[in-house]
């Protein structure tokens, strides 16, 4: 009987697993008097898929040439762990008519291959959860995963075992100013390039030892939401397991998948905060408007006739030869009130910017595609100034209910995590009476791991609570003054009002309508507060108005 024999472990840890798993099977066989022909193995590799194992491919090639009719292994899950490879790996034994035989099981059938395989495959799923729930328990422990982020140290400390304590992060106080540097910056409007050669020219070293600071550092890619200026980190928030990896069912290569952003996983690090809540969340609202901006202006790419293209990058080669002739100084663009915030309510649309104080609507035929600024602004000026008190309660009105709810929601919040808190502290006081088991341990630590999902979902629930709590009556009244106040100011080109009154707008629709008493496509304008902006910039303690 000419026998090989196979091996494999799954990670670089077990440099000693192969080795063991031979001289068990060598022993085994000597045994039964088997005659070892051949020896293959995989070295730190995992047993999920059969295609990137080079040793089980030349067991096979061998097993095809004839050279055994026997393969002998420690058991079944060397061969593999997935049901769908075990099962084929033995069609191919049953057709070359070499039996498969492991220590652990003996001669392998159709039942073996059946019921091990279920149950390897449900181990690398319990592995896996497992492995996540470790993940969620290190970070509500203060633990970061992953390398280092910029603006932040790396702590090296050790527990009480002597061993190092991953995950442990400090703000580098260098690196936090230029955070700093680069939110304030892009949230006045300034440009990624123009950032970046701000950095450049004043000789800071950008992330990641690179040379150079490139615009992907700063804005990093939509779907992964990556980028500095995405990273919720600095305003005090993880956000991790945004992707999920998965092997491929042709190529047995494991792939990495974009998670829902749902099941993101947030947990609160006030203590790593850089950033305040509200200047972080500007920057978003900014960075969403340039990039519908963006894909408005590729849309249009897209429709253009190739002559188009061609008259456009003619006209493009034009204006560069022109200014590379004067070499004037492009004066800084005006910021109004209006900017990144039109929207067509006909189209549902961003407005696009056509060239200098034009804007409209990217689809063709619509009564609001060319509209001049100066046309606009009146009728903005118009609407903003009915803001009234009148529009702060409507605002808490409408959110009534959802405010009823999330106060019940968090009583129910703060009871439950007390309840917790105090069947660790009685697990506690048992364990130090009569020195329980590691069951106990083990009942304490799931207990924590509830008490910091309840601390996540409590503080969730304050955030947006606070968001919609109604203000006193005398507090709307002066809210109400202020921004009135303000409008006034802006009517006065005052740079800064400007500024405040952008950010308290979400969005601001531009409705055609035909007027039958002149005959003619007229329009107006719907400005939509954001409310929460209003509430921040213009309430008592903001630092904003000047009292």
């Amino acid at each position: 009987m000419r026998v090989a024999i196979y091996a494999r472990h799954s990670t670089d840890k077990q440099e000693h697993s192969t080795r063991d798993q031979i001289a068990r099977c060598e022993a085994f066989c000597r045994r039964v008097g088997y005659e070892i022909a051949a020896t293959f193995s995989d070295e730190g590799i995992s047993g999920a898929a059969m295609q990137n194992r080079p040793g089980i491919r030349k067991l096979i090639e061998a097993a095809l040439d004839g050279e055994f009719n026997r393969i002998i292994s420690e058991d079944l899950s060397r061969i593999s762990r997935d049901q769908g490879d075990l099962a084929h790996f033995y069609k191919k034994l049953l057709f070359l008519n070499i039996n498969l035989e492991t220590i652990a099981e003996g001669d392998v059938s159709e039942l073996h291959i059946g019921l091990k395989g279920t149950m390897n495959a449900l181990y690398l799923k319990d592995l896996a959860d497992k492995t996540k729930r470790g993940m969620l328990a290190a970070v509500l422990n203060g633990s970061i995963p992953g390398g280092r982020t910029f603006g932040y140290d790396i702590v090296h400390r050790l527990n009480e075992r002597g061993e190092p304590i991953p995950g442990l992060r400090r703000i580098n106080p260098v690196e936090a100013e230029i955070v700093r540097t680069i939110f304030t910056r892009y949230d006045q409007g300034e440009t990624l390039l123009r950032i970046c050669e701000h950095l450049n020219d004043n000789g800071v070293a950008a992330p990641k030892g690179g040379t150079k600071w490139q615009k992907s550092a700063l804005i990093g890619t939509f779907a992964r939401q990556t980028g500095i200026l995405r990273n919720t980190l600095y305003k005090g928030v993880l956000t991790f397991d945004k992707m999920a990896y998965r092997k491929h069912p042709e190529t047995g290569k494991r792939v990495s998948m974009i998670r829902p952003e749902h099941d993101w996983i947030r947990v609160p690090a006030p203590e790593l905060a850089i950033l305040s809540e509200d200047q972080f969340d500007s920057v978003q609202r900014h960075i969403e408007e340039r990039s519908n901006n963006f894909r408005q202006r590729r849309l249009i790419v897209q429709v253009m006739t190739g002559e188009e293209k061609a008259k456009r990058q003619r006209g493009y080669v034009r204006k560069w030869r022109a200014r590379q002739k004067t070499a004037k100084k492009v004066p800084e663009q005006p910021f109004y009130i209006t900017s990144g915030k039109l929207w067509c309510s006909k189209h549902d649309a961003a407005f696009i910017h056509r060239r200098a104080k034009l804007n409209g609507c990217p689809h063709k035929g619509c009564p609001n595609q060319n509209l001049p600024l100066e046309y606009i602004l009146p009728l903005v000026l118009e609407d903003v100034q009915k803001f009234t008190e009148a529009d702060l309660n409507a605002y808490y009105q409408e959110n009534k209910s959802r405010r009823a709810f999330l106060e019940s929601e968090l009583q129910s919040l703060i009871a439950e995590r007390s309840r917790v808190q105090s069947e660790i502290r009685a697990l506690l006081e048992a364990i130090v009476r009569s020195q329980r088991g590691p069951e106990t341990l083990s009942h304490i630590q799931e207990r924590e791991k509830e008490s910091g999902r309840l601390k996540l979902d409590t503080e969730q629930a304050k955030s947006e609570l606070e968001n919609i709590t109604a203000v006193p009556d005398a507090d709307m009244k002066m809210i109400a003054r202020r921004v009135q106040e303000t409008i006034n100011k802006w009517l006065a080109s005052d740079h800064d009002s400007t500024k405040i009154l952008h950010d308290c707008v979400y969005k601001i629709r531009i409705i055609p309508f035909w007027n039958e008493v002149d005959q003619s496509m007229q329009h107006r304008a719907k400005v939509g507060w954001d409310m929460p902006a209003v509430i921040r910039a213009f309430s008592a303690s903001s630092a904003k108005i000047a009292a």
